[in-house]
């Protein structure tokens, strides 16, 4: 080989290495308004990619700390390091299509389909997808996608609620009743389901049907998270405050009070002065049965400026267990003025009025919770006393 070849070949592995080590820049987000906790978790992420450029892992996980944290830009450069690194590996393609998919929605679209050759089977990739599709004007390919979500998992509510839309949308009445009945057998409760099932029946001419699920709708509260198992590795590696407090309220949503409790102690840990934390921190302890840790978070929270209703409602009963009517009472005047049908506050009122001698007005609380809530045993039995007491004995054997 010649003295021109060699210096050839040498030029472009150099040029080669300069391209690769641009591509590989590790990107570094500004920091200075970070909460101190994610600016050491992001730096220590970055340390570790530094330490090793080459392994996919560093560079993903790296991906995943700074998409947990809303630095989208720098996450999916990342996450593109990481996706040359291992060609195979499922995550990189996938979570670097959920970053793009607002400013760039056509490669994210190329990023999904990247990801479906290695894994097509992927039900929340499917669901995501479709979206993508409807949003770029392909709803033939989204419909697909739908399907073949619903045809993998049955049982997803998202998949069948997206599917049922855009069957809507298609005029295709059939797929949608079909569809939206199955998320509503599933979710009874998400109003999204309903009114999207409320409106098929209108359209369909089922205005009964129509009406009574419209009304159904109007009094439910709970949706239906879209659960994403890889995505939610992403949301975990976030340690900021909200994020704390996110998943504390969703493992609350789910009965789990201690998982709830350690998260919210893991962000008093960063925020001790955090009002919102203690009022989490005050309804967690109430339904573990730790009263006086409620009572104590609570006032901690009430000190701030803040407002918070639905705080005045928990202390409001967390002291009537405990025995402390004045402050139940003070609690439960605050909290009805929000929630003027609370039976329970009306239970207090009346106990606390009674205590104080005022029992006109007790029985005017105790008549509207027993209104409320004809199985409210203690104000019904209060109320029967208080009736008795005045000489009203056929109203207080009713």
């Amino acid at each position: 080989m010649n003295r021109q070849r060699i210096i050839a070949i040498f030029a472009a592995l150099i040029l080669t290495a300069g391209v690769a080590a641009r591509a590989d820049d590790i990107p570094l987000p500004d920091l200075s308004d970070a909460q101190p906790q994610v600016r050491e978790k992001i730096l220590a992420s970055h340390a570790r990619v530094e330490a090793g450029r080459g392994r996919s892992e560093a560079w993903g996980r790296y991906g995943m700390v700074l998409h947990a944290h809303s630095c989208l830009t720098e996450a999916a450069h990342a996450y593109a390091a990481a996706r040359r690194l291992s060609p195979k590996e499922y995550r990189w393609p996938y979570f670097e299509a959920i970053v793009s998919q607002k400013v760039d929605p056509r490669r994210a679209l190329e990023l999904f389909d990247a990801a479906r050759a290695i894994d097509p089977d992927y039900v929340p990739a499917l669901i995501h997808r479709g979206r993508l599709l409807e949003t770029l004007g392909d709803r033939v390919a989204a419909e697909q996608s739908y399907a073949r979500a619903v045809e993998l998992d049955p049982d997803s509510c998202p998949a069948l609620l997206h599917q049922g839309k855009l069957a809507l949308q298609n005029g295709d009445l059939s797929v949608a009743v079909t569809a939206l009945e199955a998320a509503a057998r599933l979710a009874p409760e998400d109003r999204a389901v309903l009114a999207t099932l409320a409106r098929v029946y209108q359209r369909a001419g089922r205005r009964a049907d129509a009406r009574a699920v419209a009304e159904r709708a109007r009094s439910a509260e709970a949706q239906t998270p879209f659960s994403d198992p890889l995505y939610a590795e992403v949301r975990w590696e976030a340690v900021n405050i909200r994020a704390f407090q996110q998943r504390a309220t969703a493992l609350r949503d789910k009965g789990d009070f201690a998982a709830a409790r350690r998260e919210l102690v893991r962000a008093e840990r960063f925020a001790p002065d955090d009002p919102s934390v203690q009022a989490a921190l005050a309804e967690i302890h109430w339904r573990e049965g730790n009263l006086l840790a409620a009572v104590t978070a609570g006032r901690r929270a009430l000190a701030s400026d803040m407002r918070f209703d639905d705080l005045h409602q928990v202390l409001a009963i967390v002291h009537f267990e405990l025995d402390h009517f004045d402050e139940a009472d003070h609690h439960a005047v605050i909290a009805l003025r929000e929630t003027p049908d609370d039976p329970d506050l009306h239970v207090i009122r009346g106990e606390a009025l009674t205590r104080r001698g005022e029992i006109d007005a007790a029985i005017g609380h105790l008549e509207v919770a027993v209104t409320l809530k004809p199985d409210a045993d203690a104000g019904r039995l209060r109320l029967g006393q208080l009736l008795a007491r005045q000489g009203r004995l056929d109203e207080a054997v009713t």
